[in-house]
């Protein structure tokens, strides 16, 4: 019989030198959502709010009131917010087609189909809609659906295309950032990450520099007329998304490690403010407060300081960009609400509820990484792996958040928390 005073963890030399997060899949976390009540994204024009669905569909709310005024049922489940021209509204879903639809029936005017999931928000400049598709292609079409020109990338794209002078931008999950011309779709430069380029709210072009983030964990600074790098900021170990705001020369974004961050134009470090979720939507700003949604679901409320004010907590997922309208806060949840909350007292005023409360599913935040266990080596267990194969590493899921490999088999009753230095 073994008793415990037997038992000693001095027995065992085993020396973790190092846990390092490494990517070790393409990021496949658009595509394998399933369908629900869930809502991603919304946007508020005149009063109303208009919003797609997991549940397929596309609604129009009343901002006041929080009352339906109409849906419309697509094929696809629906993860990008609308744009809107002339009492138009478009659309994408992963049906494969780009709708556009009357702001005030709901009523559809027409189709434009794709070969692959619609799942970024197109734009509409000088007559012309510009939007991606899983099938590699940036297309442009004009106001009644003509295909003007489509560019062929080398991967999928989940990105809003950004207007800048002649120019469209886009990213794409084959590493590059493209700059095309507007009017022809020739490739007029390219830029080059170390990861997917993904961007589900529009990129911010100051002063004729892009800001934006890659899978590789770096946010870019980029010149638009050169394709050159300016700077770039670590953030994390986890991948970045979305876009930065920018307010009184101060650079506001987020991480998918959950922290957001204060930066200089620079580049430089202010402050930074940490939560317990990925931080994928973008962030408004409103009376030098910053509201800002998060994966861990709650809405925050912080100052330029980075101190936090106040918080809404919902039932699921932030996602969405927080929008700021006649004394209230309106911002959607994946647990399948609407919210709309005061912004002076914190309190909810109403939320809306799509057509089933059953959450839509979506794989996990940081799956596409793994957490690497290192063991410090002596000169004898380096000579003996030239001798012998240890074959495939041990894997085992802590927290269902990553995956540690090691050659070693344990069990811990603690999940493994990491921190991260930029």
């Amino acid at each position: 019989m073994i008793r415990t005073t037997d038992f000693h963890f001095g027995d065992f030399d085993i020396e973790l030198e190092e846990m390092e997060v490494k990517k070790v899949k393409k990021w496949t976390r658009m595509w394998s959502i399933g369908e629900g009540g869930s809502i991603c994204r919304s946007e508020i024009c005149d009063g109303i709010l208009y919003f797609g669905c997991m549940d397929t569909r596309v609604y129009a709310v009343d901002a006041k009131t929080g009352k339906k005024l109409w849906d419309f049922k697509t094929n696809g489940i629906i993860m990008g917010s609308p744009e809107f021209h002339n009492n138009v509204l478009y659309i994408g879903s992963h049906d494969s087609n780009l709708y556009a639809l009357d702001m005030k029936t709901g009523k559809l005017k027409w189709i434009f189909r794709t070969g692959g999931p619609v799942t970024a928000r197109p734009t509409v400049h000088d007559n012309m809609i510009y939007f991606m598709s899983a099938d590699k292609n940036v297309y442009c079409t004009d106001l009644k659906s003509k295909e003007i020109w489509k560019f062929q990338t080398g991967d999928r794209i989940i990105s809003i295309p950004v207007i800048y002078e002649e120019n469209v931008l886009v990213g794409c999950l084959d590493g590059n950032l493209y700059c095309l011309n507007r009017m022809t779709g020739k490739e007029i430069w390219r830029f080059r990450t170390g990861a997917e380029v993904h961007n589900d709210t529009p990129y911010l072009i100051h002063n004729g520099v892009i800001y934006f983030g890659s899978f590789d964990s770096y946010l870019y600074a980029v010149d638009v007329s050169s394709g050159k790098e300016k700077w770039r900021f670590r953030l994390g170990k986890y991948g970045c998304g979305s876009s930065p705001v920018i307010y009184k020369n101060m650079l506001i974004y987020g991480g998918r490690d959950g922290t957001l961050f204060a930066l200089t134009m620079d580049g430089e470090e202010i402050w930074r403010f940490e939560t317990g979720g990925i931080i994928e939507g973008c962030h408004a700003v409103f009376g030098d407060k910053i509201y800002f949604g998060c994966g861990d679901g709650n809405m925050y409320v912080i100052d330029m300081n980075g101190k936090e004010l106040w918080r809404f907590r919902t039932g699921g997922y932030v996602y969405d960009t927080p929008k700021v309208y006649d004394n209230k806060v309106y911002f959607s949840s994946w647990d399948c609400h609407l919210y709309a909350v005061d912004i002076n007292t914190h309190k909810e005023i109403w939320r809306f509820t799509t057509s089933t409360t059953q959450q839509a599913y979506i794989s996990l935040p940081h799956d596409s990484f793994e957490m690497i266990v290192k063991k410090s080596k002596t000169e004898e267990e380096l000579e003996s792996e030239e001798k012998y194969d240890f074959g495939e590493a041990v894997r085992m899921e802590m927290g269902g958040e990553y995956t540690v490999k090691s050659e070693y088999v344990f069990k811990s009753e603690y999940q493994a928390k990491g921190k991260y230095s930029s």
